[in-house]
C-alpha cells in the first residue's frame, strides 16, 4: 500500500469534475526498489477537470512503499 510522504495543491477554479492520478515514475522502477530492500519515493500528479476539460485543481503527492521483508 502506498504511503503519503508529502503533498501540495494548487486550486485553479471551483473544483468539480473528474480526477485523474498519474505516477511520474515507471511502475517497474518503483516496484523494483522494495525488492532490493530500498524504500522508493515517487510523485503522483493529480488533476481535476470539469466537463469542459478545464483544469480546476492540481495536486502532487509524493508516495512511498515499505520495503519487503
Amino acid at each position: 500500500m502506498p504511503l503519503a510522504v508529502r503533498a501540495g495543491t494548487a486550486r485553479r477554479k471551483p473544483a468539480t469534475g473528474t480526477a485523474t492520478a498519474t505516477p511520474d515514475r515507471p511502475a517497474a522502477d518503483v516496484v523494483a526498489e522494495p525488492d532490493a530492500g530500498q524504500r522508493p519515493e515517487f510523485p503522483v500528479s493529480v488533476r481535476t477537470r470539469r466537463a469542459d476539460k478545464a483544469v480546476t485543481r492540481e495536486m502532487t503527492a509524493v508516495r512511498t512503499l515499505r520495503p519487503n521483508g
